[in-house]
């Protein structure tokens, strides 16, 4: 099977499809399996001959042409860097992450825009510089720190742009990524070790959500000694982290960890909104689902990024950079005050029909703290 014209193929069959799940269950694995086989000259070749084929979709169709032109760069990085000259002559900004991989050059393009923006909106701009991330990138939102520009949009810091790229500026204008290179699927315990884990749950961790008194349950079950999770500590037998199925779709909620597999309700949480006594309680029994582990190494950290506006599964992982549903919500440590950075996340429609929605996971390592954070659509 020649991989070029097959890709092309399933990329116009997305576009005319009319069934999401058709794509999720049937051609969209297919359509991973072959990028993740490609070469680098041949991903460029690739994504040339997709630009090419964009002077023929319809207006309504460019939008998800583009999101999977930008896959092929976040699956093979440094596929697009060929056609970036052409995507900034056309000013097409978006997705931000079709720029992952650009160098000074491009860069350098995209800044000079801002002196004269018209027609462009400056967030598009923004979003692809936060994408390329190199030390002119830097140096820029360091400046509009400092000294915001008259273009800037209401609430909205230029260099606070970078966290959907999954970084952040320190004080003094570096770069702290916020995302582990480390990556990984996250797939469900084997149901033996998850019913040693349920017994070893019930004698050892009877915690509860301090705000509706629910049992917490644990979604996320780590052993440290596996080099699949060194990444994460160098010392330590086993991380948890745990959810209230109630209130935790509704806030930010904070654990206090240990490197032995305790998760416990953190006091830093407080009393709660005035909601958690509004809202009934339904006391319903909540998902079926065991904790999670780590499963097959994914080729780069980016792989699940862009897949929710293709109506794509597989965005459960852990390390990674997070796809996130609606705006970027990176918590703050309640100790140390830094931003947290992403352990993971699990996507609740990988393992369930019917249900939607991610649990963003996030852990301050020296503080030993955790946090969750919940979206959907």
């Amino acid at each position: 099977m020649n991989t070029l014209p097959t890709l092309l193929s399933l990329a116009e069959q997305r576009i005319q499809m009319q069934n999401k799940w058709v794509w999720q269950q049937q051609q969209a694995p297919l359509f991973f399996h072959h990028l993740r086989a490609l070469r680098l000259e041949e991903a460029q070749l690739l994504s040339q001959r997709m630009l090419t084929q964009a002077a023929f979709q319809e207006e309504e169709q460019l939008e998800t042409w583009y999101r999977l032109l930008a896959q092929i760069n976040l699956f093979v990085p440094g596929a697009l860097v060929p056609v970036l000259p052409a995507l900034v002559e056309h000013r097409q900004f978006d997705p931000g992450h079709l720029y992952l991989g650009a160098g000074k050059e491009i860069s350098q393009q995209i800044l000079e825009l801002f002196q004269s923006p018209a027609n462009t909106l400056p967030y598009h701009l923004l979003s692809a510089l936060a994408w390329i991330g190199n030390e002119a990138v830097q140096a820029q939102f360091h400046a509009w720190r400092l000294s915001p520009p008259d273009w800037r949009l209401e609430h909205f810091p230029p260099e606070s742009s970078s966290l959907e790229a999954g970084w952040e500026l320190t004080a003094d204008g570096r770069r702290r990524d916020l995302y582990s290179s480390s990556c990984f699927d996250l797939v469900p315990v084997e149901p033996a070790t998850s019913f040693q884990l349920t017994l070893e749950a019930e004698r050892t961790n009877q915690e509860r959500c301090f705000w509706c008194q629910r049992p917490l349950r644990r979604l996320l079950d780590l052993d440290l000694r596996d080099p699949r999770c060194r990444w994460i500590s160098a010392e330590g037998e086993r991380l948890c982290l745990a959810i209230c199925e109630r209130c935790s779709c509704y806030e930010t909620i904070y654990l206090d960890i240990t490197l032995t597999g305790e998760v416990h309700w953190s006091r830093v949480n407080g009393d709660g909104p005035t909601w958690v006594h509004q809202i009934p309680d339904d006391g319903g029994e909540g998902w079926s689902l065991t904790p999670f582990g780590p499963g097959q190494a994914r080729q780069t950290p980016f792989e699940a990024i862009g897949r929710f506006h293709l109506d794509e599964m597989g965005m459960s992982q852990l390390g990674g950079l997070p796809e996130w549903i609606q705006n970027v919500d990176y918590p703050q440590c309640p100790t140390c005050r830094q931003t947290m950075p992403c352990l993971g996340q699990v996507a609740l429609e990988d393992w369930e029909d019917l249900q939607e929605g991610i649990f963003y996971l996030f852990l301050c390592l020296p503080c030993r703290k955790a946090a969750t954070v919940y979206q959907q659509t």
